[in-house]
């Protein structure tokens, strides 16, 4: 029998043939889990419920004990406030789950080209170790809270290498351990090396919520349904949204108003015709067509977009979101819809835009909205943004 070289649980599939359609007969894909500090691969195996039940999953165990049945990748100096690693052990660890990977395709029927590894925390920070080092054994990574170390950029391949690689990257804005700022300089450090990163935040602290999970496995099926349309680059993601297009009257106005009201920036400009606003790494989320002072309105019954929504972070964005557009003198209507809480207005044309926080994740929330609306007023989002502003000052 095999010894590998990290303990571990594996779960195939119940049903053969529900692999990767290009994969070899009777091989499966393959997500290996990546646990945090402190854990186990029996708890992060839980995970397997939520994954797509094409996959083989593997739940591996970190190679550092710490207590029985707590486990990590890499050991923390108890000497010092900051967080300081021994980084020979991420090394270690880095190398080994590497040759467990070898190891995986060698003697279970798992399909070498639909590897992916998904980790938390620690996990992650070796997800992202393996992927800037040896992107060739995997096709993709799933990295909840955790963050590249400089001494494994320092053997990173060519950023050619990288540049299609999918990344699914993740943080929870009031997570402690790995604070936002950390989270967002890790984006900004992942998108000079990949065209492909998908960036969330979420309203948690430092954990996996059940949202995390559910997009992040939403993801993962994305990439592999992406390969019943191309063997050769199955990295490349499901049609999605990319950006929206408005007409309006004066460009000018529109541009000032949607980046006072929105923040969004200006990337691009064609003349007095057509503007290009960005929020993300995209080169435009919306596009704004100048139409002449003379256009006319669409009639309230004709067939069209109802409204345009962009997604705040957390819920003092939200707050000030509202506060600037009621200092602006906007009149502002906002709705709790159980999933999310919205704020909806009009810009100059008079095209309703919605800006919204999703509250899924806190507590006594839904994940449905079932056609159901509760009032909300300014008072209760101030309040609840200092009840936010007031844990995290607490908690620092």
């Amino acid at each position: 029998m095999i010894e590998f070289s990290l303990k571990h649980r594996i779960r195939f599939p119940a049903q053969k043939g529900q692999g990767s359609p290009t994969a070899p007969k009777g091989k499966f894909p393959l997500v290996i889990l990546l646990h945090g500090v402190g854990d186990n691969e029996d708890n992060f195996a839980g995970l397997n419920t939520y994954l797509d039940e094409r996959f083989a999953v593997v739940s591996l165990r970190g190679p550092f004990e710490q207590s029985p049945r707590s486990y990590g990748w890499f050991r923390i100096s108890p000497f010092t406030d900051e967080r300081v690693f021994f980084l020979d052990d991420a090394e270690t660890s880095r190398q080994k789950i590497v040759k467990f990977i070898q190891e995986a395709v060698a003697h279970y029927a798992v399909d070498p080209d639909h590897i992916y590894l998904w980790g938390f925390n620690q996990g992650a920070t070796l997800c992202l170790g393996v992927m800037v080092t040896e992107p060739a054994l995997i096709r993709g990574v799933v990295a909840i809270g955790g963050e590249i170390l400089p001494e494994m950029l320092h053997m990173r391949v060519s950023k050619s290498r990288l540049r299609e690689f999918p990344v699914f990257l993740a943080y929870g804005v009031h997570d402690q351990i790995m604070p936002i700022i950390d989270g967002r300089n890790t984006r900004d450090l992942l998108a000079t090396f990949t065209n492909e990163l998908s960036y969330r935040e979420y309203s948690t602290g430092h954990e996996v919520s059940s949202r995390m999970i559910q997009e992040a496995s939403a993801w993962l099926s994305a990439r592999l349904d992406s390969s019943r349309h191309s063997s050769v680059n199955a990295g490349v993601p499901r049609m999605q949204l990319g950006h929206v297009q408005l007409k309006v009257r004066d460009l000018d106005r529109s541009i000032a108003f949607y980046k006072k009201t929105l923040g969004l920036r200006l990337t691009e400009r064609v003349g007095r015709v057509y503007g290009f606003l960005s929020g993300s790494f995209h080169h435009h989320d919306l596009a704004l067509h100048a139409v002449g002072t003379e256009a006319m309105d669409l009639s309230p019954n004709s067939v069209g977009v109802q409204h345009i929504a962009f997604e705040v972070s957390d819920i003092q964005v939200f707050a000030d979101a509202c506060l600037n557009l009621l200092d602006a003198g906007i009149q502002v209507r906002v709705v709790d819809h159980f999933i999310n809480w919205s704020l909806y207005f009009s810009d100059p044309d008079g095209h309703e835009i919605e800006i919204y926080w999703d509250t899924r994740d806190m507590k006594d929330r839904s994940d449905l909205w079932q056609g159901r609306d509760l009032p909300l007023t300014v008072e209760k989002i101030q309040a609840m943004a200092q009840a936010w502003s007031g844990k995290s000052t607490h908690e620092n």
